[in-house]
């Protein structure tokens, strides 16, 4: 399956391009038009291929556009959004980039939410003042300001905020200027991916990891973490952090290249060799603060886990040395998520 790149001329703007490409090729391809599109923030335009997805799903990266559009393949079941977003969320997995999926705008619409304020409430007259010779008012004409629709405002201005907040949240972890190539999910590569069968036993795992990586602040993006610890025990996750915490000195997690658009000949840095050394040289201080690995753990979910989740002992949120702790722990449990993720992805 070769790559299809969609051509633009000063004429053709992306939108007409994209429906002009749907219009005269999808049918021939033997795949419907997308339902549902997705952005990931961070995966450079171009560098996901033609892939195979559950054997139902072609997804696909136009150029030059970086948005990844999901096909159903002519005669299968429509995917819902709930399985959109369950497939981002392994993208995001597999990138350490956050997602978001385009819902449909019917199913918007059901949602009823609204902002506190939207604009006119209702219809507003204004005056036209038209000057004729000598700078004299010759005209006047009344103008009409229609009101706003509350959901419409929404609806059009929803998707954008979402996407500026998740490229603000990855900025402000991978830095800016950076982005990440899905290698993985190359065609010339591999083209054939079961999701359901690897990741569909563990999915509200990669659910919490995927909402983990939407955290701007580092207390919520810990307590995500910490919830699959949880997951994975069925209890409070001590004994799980107990048994599974010095498992970061050997852990070997997926290679996902840290690039930046300021240099040239600079090597990429390895994302996890860099979050390792992080984990580690805080896990080595923990230790030896703490006395023993049980104090660590207590100090992990005690003092963090539940000095951010409740209301006694509360965790400071001041932007300070203190918060930055906060940060090296959230390393630390994102290290143990990823080994118990791990641990249970199903092998195809």
């Amino acid at each position: 399956m070769s790559h299809k790149r969609i051509i633009m001329t000063e004429e053709l703007s992306l939108e007409q391009a994209l429906y002009k490409y749907s219009r005269d090729v999808l049918r021939q391809r033997r795949i419907k038009t997308a339902k549902y599109l997705i952005d990931i923030s961070g995966v450079a335009s171009d560098s996901i291929g033609d892939i195979l997805i559950d054997d139902i799903i072609i997804l696909e990266q136009y150029h030059p556009n970086s948005t990844l559009f999901l096909h159903n393949k002519r005669n299968t079941k429509d995917i819902t959004y709930s399985d959109a977003c369950f497939y981002a969320n392994i993208l995001s997995y597999k990138t350490d980039c956050p997602n978001v999926v385009w819902p449909l705008g019917t199913e918007l619409r059901k949602i009823k939410y609204r902002y506190v304020h939207s604009g006119r409430k209702k219809d507003e007259k204004y005056t036209i003042h038209k000057l004729g010779e000598k700078n004299k008012v010759d005209k006047k004409e009344i103008g009409i300001l229609k009101k706003k629709d509350p959901y419409k405002v929404f609806q059009s201005n929803f998707y954008k905020q979402q996407v500026e907040s998740i490229i603000n949240t990855r900025e402000s972890r991978h830095g800016p200027n950076t982005y990440v190539i899905a290698d993985e999910f190359n065609w010339d590569k591999r083209n054939n991916f079961d999701f359901t069968k690897e990741y569909g036993g563990i999915k509200s795992a990669i659910s919490l990891y995927a909402n983990a990586l939407k955290q701007i602040d580092f207390q919520s993006e810990y307590l995500n973490y910490y919830r699959i610890i949880e997951y994975f025990s069925q209890s409070n996750g001590k004994k799980c952090l107990e048994n599974n915490i010095e498992r970061i000195y050997s852990f070997n997690a997926q290679k996902i290249n840290i690039f930046h658009n300021d240099t040239l000949k600079e090597e990429p840095i390895d994302l996890f060799k860099y979050y390792k050394r992080i984990g580690i040289k805080r896990l080595d201080l923990l230790i030896k603060e703490k006395g023993s690995i049980q104090q660590v753990v207590k100090y992990l979910y005690n003092t963090n886990r539940c000095g951010i989740a409740h209301g006694k002992d509360i965790l400071d949120t001041s932007i300070d040395e203190k918060y930055f702790n906060i940060f090296n722990d959230t390393i630390l449990l994102k290290l143990i998520s990823r080994i118990l993720i791990d641990d249970n992805i199903t092998s195809t």
